[in-house]
C-alpha cells in the first residue's frame, strides 16, 4: 500500500506558519514594525488602504541590507537575531525566529526595497512565497515594504477577516501599545491618506500623543526599582477604574504585553480600594532581567512567561501598595485649603501624618461650627465653614465611608499598640470547617483573629468555632469576611490590608447628628480625610453658583 505519510511543500508550510503569526492586517503589520525596530530606526511610517486589506507599506530609516539578505530574508527561520538556542533565554531584539518575512510573502504580494549606508539598493518582489525578482534599486538607508492582495491565495483566511473599519481600528490600538512601548522612536500612521496617529520622538509627552490629556486625569506617576527589577509609569487613581481591561497598557522590556499573572498583582496592590469588578487604567513600562523572561510563549509574542513568578507578583504588587503612602498631595474637593509637600521620594516605608494647617478646636467645632442640616437615606449633608474651606460651603457626606474611615484608623491604632476591640459573646456560636492548608494559617494568625475581632478558637480537626464577634461584624458575612482574610493570610500582607477587609464588611450604623460630627471632626484629623480605605470619595462640597450658576 501506498504511503499515508508524506512531507509537505514549503509552500503549504509557510501557509501555515503564517496562519500562527499572521492572523490580520494589525498582526503582519506588528512584524514588519519589530523587524524596523531592530534595525535600529528612528522614523517609522506606515500607510493602509482599506484597513490594510489592500495595501500596506511600512517605511523606515533603521540601517537597511544589502543584496543576499534582502533575497535571503525569505526564507523560513533566517534571522540575525540569535544564532543557538541558548540565545532564546537572553533575547533583546524584537524579532528573532526568522518567520515573518516569509510567512508575509507566502500569503500576499510584497515588494521591498532596501539599502544600507553607502551602497546601492536592492529591490525584491515576491508573490505567494516565491521571489520573482531582485535587482539594484537606488533609494536612501533604510527598508520600505509594501504588501498588496494579503491572503489572496488563502481564501479560507480571507473569508474570515473583520471589515475594513473594524481592522483599521486593530491596527490603531496595536500601533498605539507599540509607540508606547518604544518612546524614543516617531511613528505615523495614515489610512486612505488620512493621518490617525503622528508621534514625536520626545518620551515624555508619548501618552499624552496617543492616548490624549484626558487619559492622564487622575493617575500619579510611580516608579519602583529592587534586585533588577524595574517599574515605572502612571496609574489610575481608585476613583479611575473601568470595567474591562481596554485601558491597560503593559510594557515589558520594550514589548507591548498582556500577562496575567502582572494584572492579578496590580489588582491585589489595590486591595479593597476597588471592586472585584473593577480595572485601573495604567501605562506600566517594565524591565526584567532577559534571562528572567521567556516571550518565546505566543507565536506573536503577545504573552510571556516569568521565571520567578512568586518574586514578580509580589514585586508588582508591592511597587502598587506602596504607591498609596506617598506624602498626601492637596485635596482635590474645591477650595480646600492645604499647603504643597515639600519634595519626598515616591515611596516611604509608612504612611505619612497629615497635619492640618490651622489648630481644630473640638469643642467649638462641634458645638458651632460644623452643622448637621439633615439626612437622605445614607447621605448626610452638612453646612462647614471657614477654616476647611475658603467660604461656607454645603458639603455632601457618605456616612457608611466617612464611618469606615474612622474605624479603619482606630483598629490600626489598637493593633499597632498590640490591642484588641471588644467582643460579644454569641448566644450560638458558629462551626467553621476549613482545609488543611487553611486550619495551619488561622492556627498561626489566631491572635490577630481575636484583635481584630472575630473571637475564634480549634474545635476539633480541621474545625473551629466563633464564640464571640465585635459589633463591625454581621454574622452573615463573617464567613466571607474569614475567606477573604485567608486568602491574604496565604501571603505576604500587612495590618492595613487585614482591616480593610474588616471595615469593608461593617453592618450599616445609623449616625445621630452628635455622632455624626464627632466622626466628622475625628476624619478631618486623618492624613486624607476626604477618602474612605477603598480610595472612594466621602465627602463631596458645593457652593450656591455650582447649584444655581452665576447670578
Amino acid at each position: 500500500m501506498p504511503a499515508k505519510i508524506r512531507v509537505l511543500s514549503d509552500s503549504v508550510i509557510n501557509q501555515i506558519a503564517a496562519g500562527e503569526i499572521i492572523e490580520n492586517p494589525a498582526s503582519l503589520i506588528k512584524e514588519l514594525i519589530e523587524n524596523s525596530l531592530d534595525a535600529g530606526s528612528s522614523k517609522i511610517q506606515v500607510d493602509v488602504h482599506g484597513g490594510g486589506h489592500l495595501f500596506i507599506q511600512v517605511i523606515d530609516d533603521g540601517c537597511g541590507m544589502g543584496r543576499d539578505d534582502a533575497i535571503l530574508c525569505f526564507e523560513r527561520h533566517a534571522t540575525s537575531k540569535i544564532s543557538q538556542f541558548i540565545d532564546l533565554s537572553s533575547l533583546v531584539s524584537m524579532g528573532f525566529r526568522g518567520e515573518a518575512l516569509a510567512s508575509i510573502g507566502a500569503v500576499s504580494k510584497l515588494e521591498l526595497e532596501t539599502a544600507e549606508q553607502g551602497t546601492i539598493g536592492t529591490k525584491v518582489i515576491c508573490n505567494g512565497g516565491k521571489i520573482l525578482r531582485a535587482d539594484p534599486f537606488s533609494r536612501t538607508p533604510g527598508t520600505t515594504i509594501r504588501v498588496s492582495d494579503l491572503f489572496y491565495n488563502v481564501p479560507a483566511r480571507k473569508k474570515f477577516q473583520k471589515s475594513a473599519s473594524q481592522s483599521t481600528a486593530d491596527i490603531v490600538k496595536m500601533l498605539i501599545r507599540v509607540s508606547l512601548a518604544h518612546r524614543e522612536v516617531s511613528f505615523t500612521l495614515n489610512s486612505n491618506g488620512k493621518e490617525l496617529i503622528s508621534t514625536s520622538q520626545k518620551s515624555e509627552k508619548r501618552i499624552e500623543e496617543v492616548l490624549g490629556k484626558e487619559f492622564l486625569t487622575d493617575t500619579k506617576e510611580i516608579f519602583w526599582e529592587k534586585e533588577g527589577y524595574k517599574i515605572r509609569g502612571v496609574i489610575g487613581s481608585p476613583l479611575n477604574v473601568r470595567s474591562n481591561r481596554l485601558q491597560e497598557y503593559l510594557l515589558i522590556n520594550k514589548r507591548p504585553v498582556v500577562s496575567h499573572l502582572v494584572e492579578r498583582a496590580i489588582q491585589s496592590g489595590f486591595g479593597t480600594r476597588i471592586g472585584s469588578k473593577d480595572y485601573p487604567v495604567f501605562v506600566l513600562w517594565m524591565e526584567v532581567p532577559p534571562d528572567m523572561l521567556d516571550v518565546n510563549v505566543h507565536p506573536q509574542k503577545i504573552f510571556v512567561r516569568f521565571c520567578e513568578e512568586e518574586k514578580m507578583h509580589h514585586f508588582v504588587k508591592t511597587a502598587i501598595e506602596e504607591s498609596f503612602y506617598v506624602e498626601a498631595k492637596k485635596i482635590i474637593l474645591p477650595r480646600f485649603e492645604m499647603p504643597e509637600p515639600a519634595p519626598a521620594p515616591c515611596f516611604v516605608e509608612t504612611t505619612v501624618e497629615y497635619q492640618p494647617s490651622f489648630e481644630l478646636d473640638k469643642e467649638r467645632l462641634i458645638q458651632e461650627e460644623i452643622e448637621v442640616i439633615g439626612f437622605f437615606e445614607d447621605v448626610a449633608i452638612v453646612k462647614i465653614p471657614p477654616p476647611f474651606f475658603s467660604e461656607e460651603r454645603l458639603v455632601f457626606v457618605d456616612m457608611a465611608k466617612l464611618n469606615s474611615k474612622v474605624q479603619f484608623q482606630r483598629i490600626l491604632g489598637r493593633l499597632k499598640e498590640g490591642k484588641g476591640g471588644e467582643m460579644e459573646q454569641l448566644l450560638f456560636p458558629e462551626v467553621l470547617k476549613v482545609s488543611k492548608n487553611d486550619e495551619e494559617v488561622i492556627i498561626k494568625h489566631e491572635d490577630l483573629l481575636n484583635k481584630i475581632g472575630i473571637g475564634i478558637r480549634p474545635f476539633g480537626k480541621e474545625t473551629f468555632m466563633i464564640e464571640a464577634l465585635s459589633p463591625l461584624y454581621s454574622l452573615d458575612k463573617v464567613r466571607k469576611v474569614i475567606d477573604l482574610l485567608l486568602i491574604e493570610f496565604h501571603k505576604e500582607f500587612s495590618l492595613e490590608s487585614v482591616i480593610k477587609i474588616v471595615v469593608n464588611f461593617s453592618p450599616p450604623k445609623i449616625l445621630s447628628k452628635q455622632d455624626l460630627k464627632y466622626l466628622l471632626l475625628e476624619a478631618l484629623k486623618m492624613d486624607e480625610p476626604f477618602y474612605a480605605p477603598n480610595g472612594k470619595l466621602i465627602m463631596a462640597s458645593f457652593d450656591r453658583e455650582e447649584f444655581f450658576g452665576k447670578k
